[in-house]
């Protein structure tokens, strides 16, 4: 007997599906008593193979036939099948970014698929746009900003990650002279007056200078 368990094939599934093709057994001598599949998974029915794949991997399926004399037949279909993995998310971990002036900042945030079929991936909440697989964002002000990131691939598989930078604008240091009441003096003496320096991005170092008129 002559057995046709079908041609070698590579599949890729979004989801798991089952799978059908054609198989049979065939004698030129008419005394075929009996075909059938000695391996597993799947099933056969007499005329086609089916059968679910769970997980990617190589399967193999042996068909077996046997006439009225003892004959025996035997052929393999090897079945490759890949099934889709989402997308994997990739963006920066959470941060501080301190700035003079505000300027944009850019950081990595993109995705990648082992199967190679990534379709899209943007900003589902937060400010900021996607560029060239960086989160880039100009801030007007200090604060923080909280993003979530979302990729889907081709089989509606979708990978979501979220990231938080707390960004700094510089702001101008304040100086304060302590409250007097008018002073007379009965002869040229030295006045000292107290006062205080203080920068809200403290702890950065604040210089003091004296731009006219006396000694700090």
């Amino acid at each position: 007997p002559v057995d046709n368990a079908g041609s070698d094939q590579s599949l890729f599934q979004c989801t798991p599906t089952q799978i059908c093709w054609p198989a049979s057994c065939a004698d030129a001598d008419g005394n075929l008593i009996s075909c059938s599949m000695i391996s597993s998974p799947g099933s056969y029915d007499g005329t086609q193979i089916c059968f679910t794949p769970t997980v990617s991997g190589s399967f193999q399926f042996i068909l077996k036939s046997t006439d009225a004399c003892g004959a025996t037949g035997y052929d393999t279909a090897v079945i490759q099948v890949t099934i889709n993995d989402a997308p994997v998310c990739h963006v920066p971990n959470d941060t501080t970014i301190f700035q003079c002036s505000a300027s944009q900042i850019c950081l990595p945030a993109f995705a990648t698929d082992a199967n190679g079929n990534l379709k899209s991936c943007s900003i589902i909440s937060g400010p900021g746009s996607l560029v060239n697989g960086n989160w880039c964002y100009t801030p007007s002000s200090s604060q923080l900003a909280t993003v979530v990131v979302s990729c889907e691939d081709s089989c509606g598989a979708v990978c979501q990650s979220q990231f938080s930078v707390n960004i700094k604008v510089n702001s101008a240091p304040t100086i304060t002279f302590a409250q007097y009441n008018p002073l007379f003096l009965c002869a040229p003496q030295q006045v000292c007056l107290d006062y205080s320096a203080s920068d809200p991005d403290a702890p950065r170092p604040v210089t003091i200078t004296l731009t006219g008129g006396g000694t700090l």
